[in-house]
């Protein structure tokens, strides 16, 4: 609920700061002529959108340094030996280069600070926060027992 919230404020935002003007971006960062743009037109009926309608993931930078990745579909991975996972959508705050295997973020949403251990994973692990630093992992979130029933979880 309060990623929602988050994303929501996230999305006002940017639609505040360019709700008068329309601002065109190519994928190199020119200005893009045709269909490619983001921004929002204050005289359109048209939403806001940061859209990638191909399968890769959009990732936020700064000084040249990946800052935060949403993931595309990933209905098929595999973390530590758990498979079929479906890690599609993520959102990941941090680097991920230390990770074993430089993973996709693995819960909806990862905190990363350096981590170096995946080893506490669990394929359960999907609707909640994850944080890995150093070699530590730890996660905040939801464990489904049954149809009718959810665990809340805190896992360290």
């Amino acid at each position: 609920m309060k990623t929602k919230k988050f994303l929501g404020c996230l999305a006002a935002l940017a639609m505040t700061l360019h709700a008068s003007a329309q601002v065109a971006w190519d994928t190199d960062g020119n200005t893009a002529a045709g269909l490619d743009w983001f921004g929002a037109d204050a005289s359109s009926i048209i939403p806001l959108r940061i859209r990638n309608d191909a399968n890769q993931p959009i990732e936020w930078y700064t000084n040249a340094i990946r800052r935060m990745t949403l993931s595309p579909s990933l209905p098929t991975e595999t973390v530590n030996t758990y498979t079929p996972l479906d890690l599609s959508g993520h959102l990941g705050i941090g680097s991920f280069a230390a990770l074993p295997g430089n993973p996709p973020p693995l819960t909806m949403l990862h905190l990363d600070n350096g981590g170096t251990e995946v080893a506490g994973y669990r394929p359960w692990m999907r609707t909640g926060t994850s944080m890995s630093e150093a070699s530590e992992w730890m996660y905040v979130g939801f464990k489904r027992e049954s149809a009718d029933r959810i665990d809340a979880v805190i896992n360290w």
